[in-house]
This record gives structure tokens, C-alpha cells and sequence, in this order.
């Protein structure tokens, strides 16, 4: 698995398109000598050959890319939800009579949504990185190199089209969206929306760059914690079905709030990983928490494997890869000195942070220093927002006095993290040389490589010795 993820990864990075044609040899000389690590290296070969192909078919397919600079007439269809920002709005538009993908940028207020018919006239550009920030290869993920900012002329053909199920779960979004915000005041309507919904865009300036430099940017990205609600939920629904039909149901709950909230890679690992927890129960069979992480990342790879070079992707990845192997080390360190609950979120919080330490310094050429403290004191108030803002959701369809009364309690919480941000936002970034990094980078790798191979490090801290528990309650 780790050879199939590593060569997804590289072939990401280009190369020789042979290496389809030496993985094939390497792959006959597996069977005729039945070699372990010759087979390795195929599996290797072969998934980089695959991701290779995989974006040069991109690039052959995006003919925008061969009209930059120039004034075009282009007719398409709105293939994403609309990210409405304060200043702009911006969706991705698969174009049909010059095949291609691109990103539109349209003034805010945009009256534009999803499935959207549209022509419009406008001057084709390359994106603009920010800094250390590639902001290119960010876009390329998503299967985009051009963009069109403030179109000359736009025009809505038809509405009503694209996939139905995305229709109807952008539909529930803007229902539990206007909830909130009809219940709660800016931005802490805002900031529980995000929390609960991914959907931070439309923060206020100062707000965002409060999250931003107190490293509290993460809590209003849907992940894990929100997969696990959903799965609970239906789980305690279709429990008296029996297993099989509470997976089915965690399924195709999980299918649509992802689609709800949005393909990010975030969300898609968690939902790709419970899913795979799901069938596990299922088959009866135990899921090891770094195989499952592992695997997320190959499927996530196989289905596009620009995805693994993704900043949002590797800042998750990089998050739960390092509590899974560094915050049981941490847990048996801190535990000798403060109280073991404590212990236990002060190793999570900085095991994640740790670990995506290369991540930030590599995209953005900075790490916020205050990110250790402020999620300590803010993580434990996530799952209270979690709570109180799921109700506000609900309640907030009453409108009226008795809406704003059910939504205090979020409000109150959400001002509570506000002050958090706000608090620790006031401590400077500290600045990560591009060497720093990936020095750093590199030495996470390594370390991570050892954890999981290492069956001394596996036995002393990631495996639970069940009969010796059960010897003890005896």
C-alpha cells in the first residue's frame, strides 16, 4: 500500500511516461521469480505510470489553456457549488465549445448556481500565486489552469441542470445555512456554519485573519469529527436493523453530506476512512488506524491523484497521520506530569501540530506559534458549537423570537471561540525558510516510515494487549 501511495505521489511530480512499460517488466519478473520486493517496486512503477497518464490526459484535454491572454465567447455549465466570498463569487465552469475547465470570478452578489446553462465573454488568464503559496497547482487539483475575472458579459441560458443528488444537497445547505443565519448575528453565524458546514468564505476580513494567525483556520474545515456525528446518528437510527443496513445507511448519508458540504480532501479522507470503518464492522474484522489512513490516500489517489499534492489534502493527511503514530508517545510522556485527560488533548493538539509544521512552512512560508495553546483552549469548545449550532440549524426553520432563544447557547460558544481566535491572533507567525521545511518535511517522513514498520514501536505504543487487560479485571 505504501509503494502504490508513493508512486501516486511521484508520478504527480512528472517524469518518464516509460515507467508504465518498465513496471510492466518488473511486474513479469515478480511472477517468473516470485520476488517480494521485486513485485514492490511494480506496484511502484505501475502507480506512477497511471498517475502520470492521468495528468497528461488533463493536460491534453484543457484546450482553454492554448487561448491565455485572448478575448473568447465561451458556453458552458457551473460544475460547483458558488464560493461566495465579501468581494466576489466564484465557481468552476466545465466549457464546451472550447473543451476545458476553468474558474470564473463573477462580482458579489452573483446570481449564479450550480448546473447553471451559461455563455459569457471574457479575457482567458493564468492564476496568480500568493507568495510561497502556489496557488496554480492548487487550482490543478481541481482540474483547472485557466481563469476568467469579471466577465465582460454573462449570460443564464438555463437552470435546473447538473447531477440531481447535488441539486438536492446544495438545496438542504442553503436551508441549514439561512437557519443560521437567521438566528444568529454576524460572524457568529458565520463561524458555525463553517464549523458545521466547511463554509468560511464569507468571513469578515478581520475574523478570518484571526483564525488565520492563532492556527485555528482547521476548526472550520469539515473532517472527521463531523463524519463521526453522522455516522453515530444513523447508526442509532438503523441500529435495530442489524449492522449490514446501518453501514448501507452510514453510506449514503456519508455520500450526501459530502456532497452537501462540498468534495474537499478533508472531508473526502474522513468520509473515505469511515466508510472503510463501516465495512469493517460489517466483515467483523478489526481496522488498524494507519492501514485506514493509508488506504483513504490510495483511493483518494486513484481517483485523482493531483489530490495528494493538494495543501488542504496534505495538511489533513499530515494532521491524523501525526496523532495516529507521535500522540501516544506524547500521551505516555505527558501523562507523568499533568492529569491523563489533560494529557490526552494536549498530545493530539500537538501531535497535529507537529506534523503539519512542514506542511505550512512549505505552502505559505510561516507556522503560527500560537497554534499549540489556542487549540487547547478551543478544541473542547468545537464539539459544544457542534451541538448547540446542529439545534440552531434545526430551530432556526421557526424563525422569529423563539429561533434567537434556541440560539443562544451556540451564540454564546461561538463568541467564546471568537475570543480565542481573537486573543491568540494578536501572537505573530513565526516565518519557515523553504529549507526549514523541507528538512523538516523529510525528517517527518522518515520518522513516520519507521513508526510504521517499526514492530517494536507498534507493540510498545499502538497496539492494546487485550488479554493482559482482561487478566487484570480478573
Amino acid at each position: 500500500m505504501v509503494a502504490l501511495l508513493l508512486g501516486l505521489v511521484l508520478g504527480g511530480l512528472g517524469g518518464l511516461p516509460q515507467t508504465v512499460f518498465l513496471g510492466g517488466i518488473v511486474l513479469a519478473g515478480a511472477f517468473v521469480f516470485r520476488k517480494f520486493w521485486i513485485g514492490i517496486l511494480a506496484v511502484l512503477l505501475l502507480a506512477n505510470a497511471y498517475a502520470q497518464w492521468r495528468h497528461l490526459h488533463f493536460l491534453q484535454q484543457d484546450q482553454l489553456f492554448a487561448h491565455v491572454g485572448e478575448t473568447v465567447f465561451l458556453s458552458g455549465r457551473v460544475q460547483s457549488f458558488p464560493d461566495v466570498r465579501e468581494n466576489n463569487t466564484r465557481v468552476y465552469v466545465s466549457v464546451q465549445n472550447i473543451p476545458g475547465r476553468t474558474l470564473l470570478i463573477l462580482r458579489t452578489p452573483a446570481d449564479i448556481e450550480y448546473g447553471d446553462r451559461i455563455h459569457f465573454t471574457g479575457t482567458v488568464r493564468l492564476p496568480t500565486n500568493f507568495g510561497d503559496f502556489d496557488y496554480r497547482k492548487y487550482l490543478e487539483q481541481f482540474r483547472v489552469r485557466t481563469l476568467i475575472r469579471f466577465p465582460d458579459s454573462l449570460e443564464i441560458v438555463s437552470r435546473g441542470g447538473g447531477n440531481l443528488i447535488l441539486r438536492a444537497a446544495k438545496s438542504a445547505r442553503n436551508f441549514f445555512e439561512q437557519n443560521v443565519k437567521t438566528s444568529l448575528p454576524v460572524p457568529h453565524s458565520l463561524v458555525t456554519v463553517g464549523v458545521l458546514l466547511g463554509v468560511k468564505n464569507e468571513l469578515p476580513e478581520w475574523t478570518e485573519r484571526d483564525f488565520k494567525q492563532s492556527g485555528l483556520t482547521h476548526l472550520l474545515v469539515v473532517s472527521g469529527t463531523n463524519v463521526t456525528i453522522v455516522m453515530v446518528v444513523v447508526g442509532l437510527l438503523f441500529r435495530r436493523f442489524g449492522r449490514r443496513a446501518v453501514w448501507i445507511g452510514s453510506l449514503v448519508a456519508l455520500i450526501f453530506f459530502v456532497a452537501m458540504v462540498g468534495f474537499d480532501p478533508p472531508v473526502l479522507r474522513a468520509a473515505v476512512m469511515g466508510g472503510i470503518v463501516g465495512l469493517s464492522a460489517v466483515l467483523g474484522r478489526f481496522s488498524d488506524a494507519r492501514n485506514l489512513v493509508l488506504l483513504a490516500a490510495v483511493i483518494l489517489g486513484l481517483l485523482s491523484p493531483g489530490m495528494l499534492h493538494g495543501v488542504s489534502f496534505l495538511l489533513s493527511f499530515a494532521a491524523t497521520l501525526g496523532i495516529i503514530l507521535l500522540a501516544p508517545v506524547l500521551i505516555a510522556l505527558f501523562s507523568r506530569v499533568v492529569w491523563k485527560p489533560l494529557a490526552l488533548v494536549l498530545a493530539v493538539t500537538v501531535a497535529a501540530q507537529i506534523a503539519v509544521l512542514p506542511v505550512l512552512g512549505g505552502a505559505f512560508g510561516e507556522f503560527p506559534v500560537a497554534g499549540f495553546l489556542a487549540n487547547l483552549v478551543a478544541e473542547p469548545l468545537v464539539p459544544f458549537l457542534m451541538a448547540f449550532g446542529a439545534v440552531t440549524m434545526l430551530t432556526g426553520a421557526f424563525g422569529g423570537l423563539l429561533a434567537k432563544i434556541f440560539a443562544i447557547p451556540a451564540l454564546m460558544v461561538g463568541e467564546a471561540l471568537l475570543w480565542v481566535a481573537h486573543i491568540f491572533g494578536q501572537i505573530p507567525t513565526i516565518p519557515v525558510p523553504s529549507l526549514v521545511s523541507q528538512v523538516l518535511g523529510i525528517l517527518f517522513l522518515l520518522a513516520a516510515g519507521w513508526m510504521l514498520f517499526s514492530r517494536r514501536f507498534s507493540q510498545k505504543f499502538l497496539e492494546v494487549d487485550f488479554s493482559e487487560s482482561k487478566s487484570q479485571k480478573a
